[in-house]
């Protein structure tokens, strides 16, 4: 009995009959591929069974079909008068490895574009916090320089407020009639100059006590302490309580 008897023996006992066609009575059963598909053959184990001469459990079948090693494969027995008279691999089971492989690469491509995805997110996260930490630190910064200017503004305010306060106390502007009038000296002093466009004012007690106008000085009282000079005499006071004139030269 050659091989192709002893198939469709073995697809009577153990084989799976997956489907029967009448008019040509074709059987299929499964068998695993030994080695991938090339030039249109591949080697078949067909479950334990001895096919060939050789002693081999595998035989060399053509195929319609792609075949990996590994995979599990369709082979159907094709017999015009009821015998298998020719054997055919017309599929693959679920697919076989390639299914399996390309549900593999796909769950691999799904994570690796996850992982790229989580990692591209991470990574936006982090520019994402390091703008804005740069944007809180150089507002930070702004925000300090403000308050730094602010404060050297409100100390300046208050030396210039406080200048300004020191001087309108010793030097006063005002209008006397319709005369603008400086006045020197310290508003609780009873001793002040006082300046107009006119005459310049010695004030003692709020009373002009002298006053120069024009080329000429006015004084109320006066007290010399050594000598008086007028031109180029000089009224010079005697230790016997006279009083003399002398000349002394136009200086």
């Amino acid at each position: 009995m050659g091989y192709l008897e002893d198939l469709a023996a073995l697809s009577g006992l153990t084989g799976r009959q997956t489907g029967t066609s009448q008019a040509t009575n074709a059987h299929v059963v499964t068998g695993t591929a030994v080695g991938a598909s090339d030039g249109g053959g591949v080697l078949v184990d067909m479950g334990g069974t001895t096919l060939s001469g050789s002693g081999d459990q595998w035989v060399e079948l053509p195929t319609t079909c792609e075949v990996r090693d590994g995979d599990v494969v369709q082979v159907q027995l094709i017999g015009a008068d009821g015998t298998a008279k020719s054997m055919c691999v017309t599929g693959v089971v679920g697919g076989g490895d390639r299914t399996r492989a390309d549900i593999s690469d796909a769950a691999s491509t799904a994570d690796g574009a996850a992982e790229q995805v989580l990692e591209v997110s991470a990574r936006l996260d982090q520019n994402a916090a390091d703008i804005t930490a740069t944007i809180e630190s150089k507002v930070a910064a702004v925000q300090d320089g403000v308050d730094a200017n602010a404060a050297s503004a409100d100390d300046i305010n208050r030396r210039l407020t406080s200048e300004i306060h020191m001087r309108q106390s010793f030097m006063r502007f005002s209008e006397e009639g319709a005369a603008p009038t400086l006045t020197l000296g310290s508003s609780d002093s009873p001793a002040q100059v006082k300046l107009t466009n006119n005459q310049l004012q010695f004030l003692y007690q709020q009373a002009v006590v002298a006053y120069m106008s024009s080329d000429t000085l006015h004084i109320s009282n006066a007290e010399v302490i050594q000598q008086l000079l007028m031109g180029g005499y000089a009224v010079v006071p005697r230790s016997n309580g006279n009083l003399a004139v002398k000349w002394v030269g136009e200086g």
